[in-house]
């Protein structure tokens, strides 16, 4: 079998996208029925094994984007047109000069490729949630996601209610076509949950920590700084807890700049002032462990996801999670986190304190947490994607 992936979500800031990329990649370079396995870089066509390579000699993770991404996120939306046009003609060339069994496009929308392809759709926010997400980014979509969704031969989603989310809002899709695979957590994940205590409670923190100028006890935040996410909600939360718990147990946010900030700027200036609340802007992949380790839980309280990948990362390391009491999340998560209604400050306030205050209840999330999250390893999430490139290719 002869794969090839588009890796360009692999490059620079690692999102959840480029996650599920680089470990999916990591993974089918593994299994000995892949006999070549081809990573797109936006110029070209890579080995996996030269991509990984350049990959550990920057550290384990391709800091920066690549140049194309680089120069095309610089320019205003028509010209970031362009500049796909120019990805996909340098695809076209790239694809053409090997003889692939399938192309695998892990972000929604397929380059040109004349065989079997296979695309991946990790949520419909632009449908669900357009309020919060750039205009351009909801046109690309609304333009090219329909007949994505047509020309793939499989169409594979990262969690149960995607899947019944995409059929929904794509009736004309034949059900036979939507294969669900769950997304994995990566090992240092769970071996930082296994180096210390669940909930915080981890005895001095790391040096990472005391480095970061942070507190014994503190609520993490990751992810990009953008609405979706409902940072507006939880700053307003942690506001409403008493003055002592707002100081004692400061927020830490901790992701790259997103978008449409106006709904939270305001607010996050003004509460890291007061010196409650601490930005520490993208942290390397490598570094979230251990902050997410030492946190005395993660709050996610977003309006709306596909599967919700940090609040398992965050469970894996043995760290309580407040999450959106969302069907996704509860798939996900089941019994392993404390929900609260993303539409109310108050709930979500009401959550922070309890998981603050008691140490039982926090340590109960935890554990609960711990072995939910060893359900979901990056192994299975091949294995199952090898399925569905077996299917396809009969």
């Amino acid at each position: 079998m002869r794969i090839l992936l588009n890796a360009r979500p692999a490059h620079g800031a690692y999102t959840g996208v480029g996650c599920y990329v680089w470990n999916l990649l990591d993974q089918l370079g593994r299994r000995p029925e892949v006999e070549q396995l081809g990573a797109f870089t936006g110029w070209g066509v890579v080995p996996w094994a030269d991509f990984a390579a350049a990959a550990a000699n920057e550290g384990g993770e391709l800091r920066g984007k690549s140049p194309l991404r680089q120069f095309a996120s610089a320019l205003l939306p028509p010209l970031r047109r362009a500049a796909h046009r120019f990805c996909a003609a340098s695809f076209r060339r790239a694809a053409a000069r090997g003889d692939w069994s399938l192309y695998h496009e892990p972000n929604y929308i397929p380059l040109p490729f004349a065989g079997p392809t296979v695309i991946t759709v990790h949520d419909l926010s632009y449908l669900r949630t357009p309020e919060f997400l750039p205009r351009d980014r909801i046109g690309w979509l609304r333009e090219n996601l329909r007949a994505a969704t047509r020309t793939a031969g499989r169409i594979i989603v990262d969690s149960i209610f995607m899947r019944e989310e995409l059929l929904e809002h794509f009736p004309e899709i034949g059900p036979d076509r939507v294969r669900v695979t769950h997304l994995g957590v990566d090992a240092r994940f769970i071996a930082a949950g296994a180096a210390g205590a669940p909930g915080g409670a981890t005895g001095p923190p790391d040096r990472l920590i005391e480095d970061l100028g942070l507190p014994p006890r503190y609520v993490l935040f990751v992810g990009t700084l953008e609405p979706r996410k409902n940072l507006q909600g939880l700053l307003r939360a942690h506001a409403l807890l008493p003055e002592r718990l707002q100081h004692e147990f400061p927020l830490v946010i901790t992701g790259g700049r997103g978008w449409r900030q106006r709904y939270f700027w305001k607010e996050l200036q003004r509460l890291r002032l007061r010196g409650t609340v601490r930005t520490l802007g993208y942290v390397p992949h490598a570094l979230v462990p251990p902050l997410m380790r030492a946190a005395t839980l993660l709050a996610y309280p977003s309006h709306y996801e596909g599967f919700g990948l940090c609040p398992l990362q965050a469970a894996a390391c043995g760290t309580a999670v407040l999450a959106s009491d969302i069907p996704p999340l509860r798939e996900t998560l089941h019994d392993a986190a404390l929900f609260a209604d993303p539409r109310s400050p108050e709930a979500i306030a009401h959550a922070l304190r309890l998981l603050i205050e008691d140490d039982s209840l926090r340590a109960l999330v935890a554990q609960r947490g711990h072995a939910r999250a060893a359900q979901f390893t990056w192994e299975r999430c091949a294995d199952r994607t090898l399925e569905v490139y077996r299917e396809l290719l009969g």
